[in-house]
């Protein structure tokens, strides 16, 4: 007696059905569901998924050569959603908009609030949350950035500034942390505008952490106007973050 072959998932028995062909004729076990072919396409499509993150991974790996500097510092690397409270609305709003986001459609976030209220730890989160979903991040200090720029116009430089510009352009997500602390030269301010310039002309999904206070002072350099402008332009969510600092508030001091 011919065992009945039936489908793997959904234990449906296959039909037995005769073909002939040059004289011949065979026998053949037919599927009466598809759940074996969705499976195989699902597989087919997982496996995809893990070419193209590990593509992106060693992409991100060149722009951290190109760079010569992590694209996530060691500290924020290990930040996640889970280890965080989900009750704080700021969480839950920035959990979210991880899960939702889309290359091509995403907005940035405008991070307003003091020192050490959590600002840099969400974007962090949502950093390495998309990295894992093989998006290229960079979250780094903005006074940082400009030095890295800066130093691509010294003559033993291994990485010129045209060519950082166009690895600015490799980006799927780029947080611009603390801004506005870095020092006002001319230089630096040109440098300023034509990374935020470059950002927003190659529709890089951007976002701003920053506090109070920097605002208002930048608000004064009149060069830095159109800075400001930009990144308003292109952070489609304002978060504010009050209260004090969390750092140091648990830490027990000996007496």
């Amino acid at each position: 007696m011919t065992e009945i072959r039936k489908c793997t998932i959904c234990g449906k028995p296959y039909e037995q059905k005769e073909y002939g062909a040059c004289g011949h004729t065979f026998k053949v076990w037919v599927a009466q569901c598809e759940c074996e072919e969705i499976e195989r396409q699902r597989q087919e499509e997982i496996k995809k998924e893990q070419e193209r993150i590990e593509k992106a991974r060693q992409k991100a790996e060149i722009i951290k050569e190109q760079l010569n500097s992590p694209l996530i510092s060691p500290y924020y690397q290990q930040k996640t959603f889970d280890k965080l409270s989900d009750c704080n609305k700021n969480v839950k709003s920035c959990q979210k908009y991880a899960q939702d986001f889309k290359r091509k459609t995403s907005t940035g976030i405008f991070m307003i609030g003091n020192v050490g209220t959590g600002k840099t730890t969400l974007q962090a989160c949502i950093c390495n949350e998309l990295s894992n979903r093989g998006y290229i991040c960079l979250l780094t200090h903005f006074s940082a950035l400009l030095d890295i720029f800066i130093d691509s116009c010294s003559f033993n430089t291994q990485i010129s500034t045209n060519q950082l510009f166009k690895t600015l352009t490799c980006f799927d997500y780029v947080v611009l942390d603390d801004i506005g602390r870095e020092k006002y030269t001319d230089k630096r301010l040109e440098f300023a505008f034509r990374i935020i310039d470059t950002l927003m002309d190659n529709k890089i999904v951007t976002s701003v952490t920053c506090n109070p206070e920097i605002i208002a002072k930048l608000s004064k350099i009149p060069e830095y106007k159109a800075i400001i402008d930009r990144l308003k332009n292109m952070c489609g969510y304002n978060m504010r973050f009050e209260g004090e600092s969390y750092r140091g508030k648990y830490t027990k001091i000996a007496i």
